[in-house]
């Protein structure tokens, strides 16, 4: 297996755990640098939309009414795994381009 190849499934391994991290290491940094913020702001807004959902639910379980303060925590959930899906999508891609790149490079 070449340093390239090798190279190309580093690449895919980090972009599948956060997209972006592994077009930077292939050296996209500009493409990569977006990826990574817009999938780290949609974690932030994951994990900031978990939190408010257990409060709701801590809330319940004090007794208090089901009304309202559910849909601020679907909101922020629903929002940010479609945003994570712009990046992973483009992660992949970057990564296929790559393996695409390693694989007609002669050896």
């Amino acid at each position: 297996m070449t340093s390239e190849r090798t190279k190309a499934n580093a690449c895919l391994t980090l972009n599948l755990l956060l997209p972006g991290t592994g077009t930077l290491l292939i050296g996209k940094m500009v493409a990569g640098s977006v990826q990574l913020l817009i999938s780290l702001g949609s974690l932030a807004g994951l994990t900031k939309g978990a939190l408010e959902g257990y409060k709701y639910c801590m809330r319940l379980l004090e007794g208090q009414p089901a009304v309202e303060g559910y849909l601020s925590p679907l909101l922020w959930i629903t929002v940010s795994l479609i945003m994570f899906k712009i990046p992973f999508i483009w992660a992949q891609i970057s990564t296929a381009k790559f393996y695409k790149q390693a694989r007609n490079k002669p050896s």
